[in-house]
């Protein structure tokens, strides 16, 4: 079966992870080492918060 990916847009595996698409992280300024903090802001919404290094 083949997968269709649309830009900018992932999924949750079976163990509850998700990867976040690498141009998302470039966006944000995010690097390797950076913490993001994830929290729940509403059904089917996260927030996330970046402690820049």
């Amino acid at each position: 079966m083949e997968v269709k990916r649309r830009p900018g847009v992932t999924r949750v595996s079976r163990k509850h992870q998700v990867t976040l698409p690498v141009e998302v992280l470039r966006d944000a300024g995010l690097a390797p080492g950076d913490e993001l903090r994830v929290t729940a802001d509403g059904r089917g919404r996260l927030a996330g918060r970046c402690s820049l290094h």
